[in-house]
């Protein structure tokens, strides 16, 4: 126990200037006494450990020392070198190699490589730096989520980043919910740092504990898998998922948290899954292949219109107002998924509470920012122009198109 308390205070005092004794004895549950035996031994092993007394004062190590291999096995040297490594797939690659630098493991290369990046190296680690800057200097985070119930903006308190089952993750009080809620990196976007400070709140066991979502009451899905798919099902989990079946197949048997989760997972085996039960999913399947035999069931698509037929189709198109600032909803990518009619015809967007585009111009009585006397004004340009949500101004000349038709 003693030597995971002195590796404890060492690692403690390497990350942070200095520590009073009462701290350390407190953090580590000991008497002051035991902290100063501890600290005598840390000199011993050729730590260089120097107090100071008076107010600021405490225990410290100076600046330049570096860890001594010698205070690892060379099992635990591997692992905590192949720690620090990974985080330096995510984090500064400087600061990482400052770690590996007072660890004396400079250029080492074990048997364990750790990469916790994602498919966009960059945009990952700006992220998480911001988000570690925002949660130690206790400052709000707006972006923009997308989730499976449609997109919002957010604005949170971060309180940890989580990295679970291969992805990273902000654990944060969001302020629109005013409860604690856990947001995937990969899904936010427009990442920013606010001026607004907040108290830090004490964060309910239960949202630490990342496997209670997937203990909740479910969905069972009883499916038969094609042996192909063996590699898939032992991949996402583990040995001893399936039980063999009496023609060969596989049988799974698995509770799914969210029915939305469950069909989008089986449908991604295609004909190599037959789902047994639930009985509503398997005539959702069947619709679902309906819908894709009438989409694909006429072989490749042609187009033998003449090009001034295609034309006066496009003109109708643009003739017809499906937006306030000029975004063709017939062409948009989140219409089907998210059962938008188009915001001439919703109270409020639904990715938000309202859109300022949409308010002003239904504030002027008009059908389209095309009628306003100060088309195209900043708002919209703004929007036409957002480096995430933007269409580089395709919007404006479809309001320009309108204004020209009379619509």
């Amino acid at each position: 126990m003693q030597l995971y308390r002195l590796m404890g205070i060492l690692v403690l005092l390497l990350r942070q200037e200095r520590l009073t004794i009462p701290q350390l004895a407190e953090r580590f549950e000991v008497s002051p006494r035991t902290i100063r035996r501890d600290i005598e031994s840390l000199c011993k092993a050729g730590v260089p450990v120097s107090t100071a007394q008076g107010y600021g004062g405490g225990v410290f190590i100076a600046p330049e020392y570096r860890l001594e291999p010698s205070l690892f096995t060379r099992e635990e040297l591997g692992l905590v070198l192949a720690g620090v490594q990974g985080m330096g797939s995510v984090f500064s690659p400087v600061q990482a190699q400052g770690v590996l630098e007072k660890l004396g493991g400079e250029g080492a290369q074990g048997e364990i490589s750790i990469d916790l990046s994602a498919f966009d190296p960059a945009g990952l680690s700006r992220q998480v730096e911001m988000l570690s800057a925002a949660i130690r200097e206790g400052r709000l985070v707006s972006f923009h989520y997308f989730a499976p119930s449609g997109e919002s903006l957010r604005k949170v308190e971060p309180h940890r980043l989580l990295y679970r089952l291969s992805a990273w993750y902000l654990l944060g009080f969001c302020r629109e919910r005013q409860d604690f809620r856990t947001f995937k990196l990969a899904r936010i976007t427009g990442l920013e740092t606010l001026e607004e400070g907040f108290s830090p709140r004490t964060v309910p066991p239960e949202r630490m504990d990342f496997q209670a979502y997937f203990r909740q009451e479910g969905i069972v899905l009883r499916a038969l898998f094609a042996p192909e798919a063996a590699y898939r099902l032992v991949e996402e989990y583990g040995e001893g998922c399936f039980s063999p079946w009496g023609d060969g197949r596989l049988l799974l048997e698995r509770r799914f948290v969210r029915y939305e989760n469950l069909r989008e997972w089986v449908l991604g085996f295609g004909a190599q899954a037959e789902v047994l039960e639930p009985p509503n999913l398997r005539e959702d399947l069947r619709r679902q292949a309906e819908n894709l035999l009438a989409l694909y069931g006429k072989g490749t698509a042609s187009c033998p219109v003449p090009d001034d037929i295609l034309e006066a189709e496009r003109k109708c198109i643009i003739m017809k107002v499906e937006s306030r600032c000029g975004l063709l909803c017939s062409q948009c990518s989140y219409r089907e998924p998210m059962n938008c009619p188009g915001c001439v015809k919703m109270d409020r967007p639904f990715w938000g509470e309202s859109c300022p585009v949409k308010s002003c111009c239904q504030e002027k009585s008009f059908d389209h920012c095309g009628q306003c006397g100060q088309f195209p004004c900043e708002l919209l340009r703004q929007f036409a122009y957002d480096k995430q949500q933007g269409d580089g101004g395709k919007r404006i000349e479809t309001c320009r198109e309108w204004q020209k038709e009379g619509v």
